[in-house]
């Protein structure tokens, strides 16, 4: 690992954070390259909103897509919304997995892969809100592109106890309300 980071003329980081822990870790030094979104391209289409969330990210265990399902289908059958997973990629195994658990819950799951920017946009600019549940980024991409589409990110706080994030998910979808609650450096946020 070492080895193949010093065979690089410029290592980047995303944050202070992690050149500091790179230059701890490897001893080496990194340039921080802030992490954002194209506000001027991803912006809100003046679509008329919809009844459906949308999460990010490739369709695999590690972006939460499980937990997502489970939240949404904790919502009373009358206001649950639809969940749109955008993917630019997914493992077919646990696809069909995934696809499994959101029939057995009532959820009307739509992954959506590999999908041209301009539909990324309409889904982002169409959709009522942005559920984040990934498992591994404390605080990835996905919550910035919310904002620009006018849209509030519903983001998972790394919690261990599933059914209190499942009850948070649902008291937020169901009332519509914008909802700040700072737990274990996460946030919930809906509108």
């Amino acid at each position: 690992e070492l080895e193949y980071l010093r065979s690089f003329d410029l290592v980047l980081a995303n944050s202070v954070f992690s050149r500091e822990t790179i230059v701890r870790t490897y001893n080496i030094e990194s340039r921080v390259c802030l992490l954002g979104v194209d506000a001027g391209y991803y912006r809100p289409t003046g679509e008329p909103k919809e009844r459906f969330v949308v999460g990010l990210g490739t369709i695999y265990h590690a972006k939460g897509v499980d937990r997502a399902i489970r939240a949404v289908g904790a919502v009373t059958a009358a206001s649950r919304p639809t969940l749109v997973w955008i993917g630019n990629g997914a493992a077919d195994d646990e696809l069909e997995g995934y696809k499994r658990l959101a029939r057995k819950l009532h959820v009307d799951f739509v992954p959506r892969i590999h999908i041209p920017d301009a539909d990324v946009i309409s889904l982002l600019s169409r959709a009522a809100g942005m559920i984040y549940t990934s498992r591994l980024e404390p605080f990835g991409l996905a919550p910035l592109e919310a904002p620009p589409q006018d849209r509030q990110a519903l983001v998972q706080p790394r919690l261990h106890r599933a059914q209190r994030t499942v009850e948070h998910v649902r008291n937020l979808l169901e009332r519509e309300a914008v909802i700040l609650l700072q737990e274990n450096r996460g946030a919930l946020l809906f509108r």
